[in-house]
């Protein structure tokens, strides 16, 4: 028999095509062995190309339609140790490709690091200029929402929600759009507090 730890409460386990896959949270994982030993990891990762050298290899390579072309996530790092998207592994850093070619690497502090998997690129101001989206957690506070933009001809968090308050507390974005329909141009970022315990739906702008 062996113990195996989940990111959140198992409501589910079930069989298809002979594989054993657990819901956990909402999330569906699937049932890895290797070494003798079993893990879980996560089921909804598509199978994409090549990622570029340095990227967080559990990660996908995001496409801008502005002035922003690529983006992925980099620096893997095990600093935090809250596994909830099936592994212990997130990114210290997001790299950032513009049209013209130029290409950034934002870099986080030692304290913190990018728990998600895909770069949103999106223009949430309406001024033809895209931005970068991503969950940012505190090693010591949690989960918050972080927004990169362009600065001075560099790209750095602008904007950022309130930190959940305690380590392995987590946010998940629902989507990004013009909810309010307003119509100028800026968008809003639906995200869902703790979405394993809380399960609260919030609007920012």
């Amino acid at each position: 028999m062996q113990t195996i730890d989940t990111p959140a409460r198992v409501t589910a386990v079930e069989t298809q095509a002979g594989a054993v896959r657990v819901n956990a949270g909402g999330l569906w994982y699937r049932l890895v062995a290797a070494d003798g030993k079993f893990t879980l990891a996560f089921i909804d990762k598509p199978q994409n190309a090549p990622l570029p050298a340095g990227a967080l290899p559990d990660g996908r390579v995001a496409t801008g339609t502005h002035d922003i072309a690529r983006a992925w996530l980099a620096e893997p790092t095990t600093r935090y140790d809250h596994g909830i998207l099936g592994d212990k592994l997130e990114a210290g850093a997001v790299v950032i490709v513009r049209r013209d070619g130029a290409q950034q690497t934002v870099k986080l502090k030692p304290d913190t690091v990018f728990e998600d998997l895909k770069p949103r690129i999106v223009d949430l101001d309406g001024d033809g200029h895209d931005e970068v989206v991503l969950i940012k957690s505190s090693l010591t506070q949690g989960s918050s929402l972080a927004v990169n933009g362009l600065r001075k001809n560099r790209y750095e968090i602008v904007a950022e929600t309130p930190a959940l308050g305690a380590p392995h507390r987590w946010l998940d974005v629902a989507g990004i759009a013009d909810f309010t329909g307003a119509g100028n141009g800026n968008k809003q970022i639906a995200l869902v507090r703790q979405p394993h315990v809380v399960g609260e739906l919030q609007l920012w702008t």
